[in-house]
């Protein structure tokens, strides 16, 4: 069975990407690397975060709670 992803509104990935940014700005003026923070989180590693960053995926409110606790 060939399951497909439905891609998000192009709103949607104006937002992901926005936030993405925002995540990335924060993390850089508290001179945290990927793996240092991606240490913080209990159940993200750094090429989720990078993901997350670029805006590639669609990220649940779980994630965003423990990114901002671990920032």
């Amino acid at each position: 069975m060939n399951k497909r992803k439905k891609a998000l509104p192009p709103a949607i990935q104006c937002d992901l990407k926005k936030l993405g940014e925002n995540l990335k700005k924060i993390r850089d003026a508290k001179s945290l690397s990927l793996r240092q923070l991606s240490a913080l989180c209990t159940t993200l590693d750094s090429s989720d975060i990078l993901k997350i960053e670029q805006g590639k995926v669609n990220i649940t409110l779980l994630t965003i709670l423990q990114l901002a606790r671990a920032l």
